[in-house]
């Protein structure tokens, strides 16, 4: 099966996460949310070598633009796709663990904000569907 382009991948996300930018609480909450998640993130010893060197203001940046776009919301994510964006650190190392760790942090971090639980399984649910591109795993 041929690599989803960018455009298919962008399209496929805004269908999984339609309105769940919204019920999340929009901008606001996306902002928020990136901010304690990356406090989180580069505190943990196994994810923090991932992120040396790198401006994780900018990062964070990254993050709030894709998450908006996944989740529906008013924003054109234009950054590499996923794939091309993790080459580097699955070539370094990063694996299932790291990606598990990852959502637990997001999850724990939406549950901190008061966010429904139906909400949170569905951003895991969106953020588990990345799993194959952020992990650079073969597509059949």
């Amino acid at each position: 099966m041929a690599r989803l382009t960018r455009r298919a991948t962008r399209d496929s996300m805004r269908a999984v996460g339609s309105k769940l930018y919204e019920l999340l609480g929009g901008a606001a909450a996306v902002n928020s949310a990136t901010l304690r998640f990356y406090e989180k993130v580069i505190a943990d010893p196994t994810l923090a070598p991932f992120f040396k060197g790198l401006n994780i203001e900018a990062q964070a940046k990254k993050f709030v633009a894709f998450m908006t776009m996944a989740m529906g919301g008013p924003h054109e994510y234009t950054g590499k796709d996923l794939r091309t964006a993790h080459e580097r650190l699955v070539r370094d190392g990063l694996g299932d663990e790291h990606f598990e760790t990852i959502v637990n942090y997001l999850e724990q971090t939406l549950a901190e904000l008061g966010i429904e639980q139906d909400l949170i399984d569905q951003t895991l649910e969106l953020v588990a569907s990345t799993r194959g591109d952020v992990l650079c795993i073969p597509q059949a």
